[in-house]
């Protein structure tokens, strides 16, 4: 979190009954070494690793912009994949909890969390009991409202949180009391590792109070709800995360020819937390897409936002979007 506020995440993994932690500060003493990390565009990758086990990690965001339906959905991608190094079999079970500070702030809230009863797709979610959108002002604010979901080809479940290091300033307890958490178990055989994704989403309820106006994401235009979102994107994941990698190589390579082989490292166009993407109407009284960036200056005076219309981004006629595609980088 930017702020500095704890959204605690715990990743570990067993290894034919054995127990290391990658990921958070609890859920194990022993500690799988990380080896490797690597950024892209739309993507994160973190390797670990042992004698016997490689663990590979990846977090993608589809900021896909000649996309904007899929591109300003809020869900990422977690993929994970275990094998294994020594040319032997290993009964592998790989557990990830998000914890329910994720969607307060400060001290501890009653929370709601349970999962969903979808034959054809597993989704967990979690929030607080009382919802109460965009009713707090200030700098290093963190969210206090929406509901966090998890799905994907993974049990998901709702168990005790195991970020028992966090101190809680309402009654001074050092747990939260629920986390959300998926678990996969299998086998890495030589040469098939054990291999699935997950996907991450958050449904603020509102984005932003624009001059008094509770403005929706952008996304709510194309999808009835969150859940609808989940279930059209678990059909469609595997397409996604290929044209995000697509997306990835054929920017490093227009990087790499541009500047050689020193690349240059940049936010990706991804929209940090605290700015928002939603849909209003211009003076045609057209549907028109805004970004608001969120400004933190100095000074006494009060947080402001500056809006762009990026309507121009995206409607362009097939003409414009054939002449942009032969254009230089």
């Amino acid at each position: 979190m930017w702020t500095g506020a704890p959204k605690p995440i715990t990743g570990r993994i067993e290894i034919d009954g054995k127990i290391k932690r990658f990921m958070g500060e609890e859920g194990a003493d022993e500690i799988m070494e990380q080896v490797s990390v690597e950024l892209s565009l739309t993507a994160t990758k973190y390797t670990f690793g042992d004698d016997k086990i490689r663990l590979t990690l990846k977090f993608i965001t589809p900021f896909l912009l000649d996309d904007p339906k899929i591109a300003f959905r809020p869900l990422s991608y977690i993929t994970l994949r275990a094998e294994s190094l020594d040319g032997k079999e290993h009964r592998i079970k790989i557990r990830l909890a998000f914890s329910e500070k994720a969607v307060y702030d400060e001290g501890k809230k009653l929370t709601w969390a349970g999962t969903l009863p979808y034959p054809d797709l597993k989704i967990g979610y979690i929030g607080r009991l009382i919802q109460k959108s965009l009713t707090t002002a200030g700098d290093k604010k963190e969210i206090d409202w929406g509901w966090l979901y998890l799905a994907g080809d993974s049990d998901i479940f709702v168990a005790r949180d195991s970020a028992r290091g966090i101190k809680s300033k309402a009654n001074g307890a050092r747990k939260y009391k629920k986390a959300l958490v998926s678990e996969k178990s299998g086998a890495a055989l030589p040469g098939r590792a054990l291999e699935y994704a997950l996907t991450v989403a958050y449904d603020d309820i509102h984005s932003i109070n624009y001059f008094g106006s509770y403005k929706k994401g952008y996304w709510t235009t194309a999808y009835f709800d969150i859940v609808d979102c989940l279930r059209e994107d678990a059909a469609r994941r595997e397409e996604i995360i290929a044209r995000a990698e697509a997306l990835d190589e054929e920017t490093e390579e227009r990087i790499t020819r541009e500047f050689g082989k020193k690349l240059l490292c940049s936010s990706g166009g991804r929209l940090p937390a605290d700015d928002s993407v939603f849909q209003g109407r211009g003076r045609r009284r057209r549907a028109t897409l805004y970004f608001e960036k969120y400004l933190r200056g100095r000074g006494a005076g009060r947080p402001r936002s500056l809006v762009f219309r990026l309507a121009a981004v995206f409607d362009k006629s097939a003409r414009a979007r054939k002449r942009d595609a032969g254009a230089r980088f």
